[in-house]
């Protein structure tokens, strides 16, 4: 295995890859001399690989013995941790924190109006051809979300937590159209995101009856997944049948 930092080779008696899983690769790959970005983004991607496999039923375990430790979590919080007073009533919930002008990531980047974005979002719901109407809810949630692209194209309504006491969305994949294939998200972890009314009401509206867990939130006319290529081409009003071109 190679070393950024050393930028030399280091010998391990074998490779990580022909170790069962039920050897320690965790405490293998702790106790290595690699940088802890490296270290996170092993563990993510076997902790992907080791989810995939236990959809497909192909391991009997039914813990992820790829879950990452505290310990090489670099300088993190807490994020969804609510602030509890001292006799345990919760001062503040993590969705309830506001924005802050003076912190430069906190500061409003928004590329429309609120106006605009209605008219936008009320202009794909009205369009005379189906496949933009189709799309309208997913223009509709990434204003709301303000999610990646690949995230919202590979959401599953597992992803969506509707309830009294879990109201949030799971953002742990997205999917790479140019690949065809749902990989971890740009940063290599899972992020919540607070379902507020109005992005409750969309959900709620969309949601069929017979919904199953894995069945996408949305999808093109053929039920297959969005991708930012068929996107841009309605996004743009492009004529997709004198091109030659399948939007659908």
């Amino acid at each position: 295995m190679w070393n950024k930092q050393r930028q030399t080779m280091i010998s391990f008696p074998c490779s990580i890859w022909d170790l069962p899983i039920s050897t320690g690769i965790v405490d293998i790959l702790l106790s290595s001399p690699f940088e802890e970005d490296s270290k996170r983004r092993t563990l993510v991607a076997l902790s992907e690989a080791f989810v995939r496999l236990q959809s497909q039923g192909k391991t009997k375990l039914t813990i992820n013995p790829f879950i990452m430790p505290a310990s090489i979590i670099k300088n993190k919080t807490d994020k969804y941790k609510s602030q509890v007073s001292a006799d345990g009533t919760v001062d503040l919930r993590w969705w309830d924190k506001s924005d802050t002008e003076t912190d430069p990531e906190e500061r409003d980047r928004r590329a429309f109006t609120k106006e605009e974005r209605d008219i936008i979002i009320k202009a794909f719901y009205e369009h005379k051809n189906p496949s933009p109407r189709r799309l309208a809810p997913l223009i509709e949630f990434r204003f709301l979300t303000g999610c990646r692209n690949g995230e919202a194209f590979a959401l599953e309504w597992k992803d969506v937590f509707l309830g009294r006491d879990k109201d949030y969305i799971r953002f742990s994949k997205s999917y790479n159209g140019m690949l065809k294939n749902t990989q971890v998200t740009k940063t290599g972890e899972a992020r919540l995101f607070k379902i507020y009314p109005k992005l409750n009401d969309l959900l709620l509206r969309i949601k069929p009856d017979n919904a199953k867990p894995t069945d996408l939130v949305f999808t093109k006319l053929n039920g297959k997944h969005w991708d930012s290529n068929a996107i841009a081409k309605l996004w743009l009003s492009y004529d997709c049948k004198r091109n030659g071109v399948e939007c659908s």
